[in-house]
């Protein structure tokens, strides 16, 4: 283990590790609270000698920095981009959260170095899976996401909408009558209440129409 700089590490933009704010908070919290956390593990640069790749612990190192740190302890692999990027397809699968695309295209880009086959004997996920995370890219996933969207918003508006209502103590009785006499068979107190008003906007509306002819 040694001490890199937190300034001559970067992050590798092909991660598909998220972490939301409030993971981030607890991962912060826990440094400050002990001083300790895992090594990161970095490989050096392929065009600086001088600078260092993240293939795990891009967190860690958001949180140093948040903590005024300026090193960080780390573990350096030599290790080909080949092999990088199977080792970012494995490791950060253990923490956080996948982004589905940014983890698609990182399964694609390792496919055209691999079988599936192959890929699925060094990834969590099975031969399946990746056959999934890649027919995802064939698709727009923002119009999925609306067309989700909208499915959801039409499934609301059938939705039953919870009415509540307070009547006085005297009125309960005739609240009660009222509803058994247009209580549809086997239904329940909610259908007679609509049964109820559809009967009275009849009335209402039967009223209104003799008003005018008179």
């Amino acid at each position: 283990m040694t001490q890199i700089a937190l300034q001559l590490l970067d992050n590798d933009p092909r991660n598909s590790n998220v972490c939301s704010n409030d993971m981030l908070e607890k991962l912060q919290r826990n440094i400050e609270r002990t001083g300790f956390y895992p090594s990161l593990i970095v490989r050096p640069h392929d065009n600086d000698p001088e600078r260092f790749i993240i293939i795990d612990g891009h967190h860690r190192k958001l949180v140093l920095e948040k903590l005024g740190k300026t090193k960080a302890d780390c573990v350096i692999w030599s290790i080909t981009d080949q092999e990088a990027q199977i080792a970012l397809a494995t490791l950060n699968t253990l923490r956080g959260t996948e982004n589905l695309k940014k983890r698609a295209e990182l399964v694609q880009s390792l496919s055209q170095i691999l079988p599936i086959n192959e890929l699925a004997k060094l990834l969590p996920e099975a031969e399946a899976d990746i056959q999934d995370l890649l027919a995802l890219l064939d698709h727009d996933v923002a119009a999925l996401e609306q067309s989700m969207q909208a499915q959801l918003a039409e499934e609301k508006v059938s939705l039953p909408v919870p009415f509540t209502f307070l009547v006085a103590a005297s009125d309960v009785s005739d609240v009660e009558r009222a509803l058994k006499q247009f209580q549809p068979e086997k239904a329940d107190r909610g259908l007679s209440l609509v049964a109820l008003c559809h009967f009275a906007l009849k009335q209402l509306e039967a009223h209104h129409v003799e008003s005018k002819a008179q």
